[in-house]
């Protein structure tokens, strides 16, 4: 073998050895598809780490993804081991396997709160048992979203005064839960919570 010859196959050894190396990566390499107005078509396809990243500039009135099915089939389904858990049906209606857990629709969020005179309640739940070890004076914060619900009840025989701050009570004075199990009702619009039902001790 002459060393043009030598040279020709080292080169062409080199050259198939990319490939190779191209082709693995590719096979292993979480897909990425993107680009606007880009497009999969035809029969199954099969991605692994699937990303897909809509650009700023896509315009409003364009989904970021679209699924537009013209088959008698679910145009979309989520699996778990090949058994079917979520399903956009072709009638357009969405099918969940197993118990739908509706705790978190139906019930409201509820915490135990210890409070001190000067508190100021910043509304994370929607009921608050308000716990004290004597009389008190709280705050409600301006910081809820509009139409967010709050419930509170004095879980204490010690008196629970509510400041008339972001406040807008029934006779526009502070609202006091005198005893024990007195609660009230609040709703927030326009940085201000009113009140929507009076406690007994008011």
């Amino acid at each position: 073998m002459n060393g043009r010859t030598r040279g020709w196959s080292i080169a062409a050894t080199m050259i198939a050895i990319v490939a190779l190396v191209a082709a693995v990566s590719a096979w292993v390499r979480p897909a990425v598809y993107g680009g606007v107005g880009a497009q999969l078509a035809g029969g199954p396809t099969n991605f692994s780490g699937v990303h897909v990243a809509v650009p700023t500039a896509q315009a409003t009135a364009t989904p970021g993804v679209l699924i537009n099915s013209a088959a008698a089939a679910n145009p979309f389904e989520v699996q778990i081991a090949s058994t079917p858990m979520v399903a956009v049906e072709d009638n357009g209606e969405l099918a969940l396997s197993g118990a739908l857990d509706l705790a978190a629709l139906l019930y409201p969020s509820f915490v135990n709160l210890a409070v001190t005179d000067g508190y100021t309640l910043t509304a994370a739940y929607t009921v608050y048992s308000l716990d004290t070890t004597g009389a008190v004076t709280i705050t409600l914060a301006a910081d809820a979203d509009e139409g967010q619900p709050l419930i509170l009840i004095n879980d204490d025989a010690n008196a629970v005064v509510i400041a008339d701050t972001n406040l807008s009570s029934a006779d526009g004075n502070a609202i006091t839960l005198t005893d024990a199990d007195d609660l009230a009702i609040f709703v927030y619009q326009d940085n201000v919570w009113h009140e929507i039902a009076s406690p007994d001790g008011s």
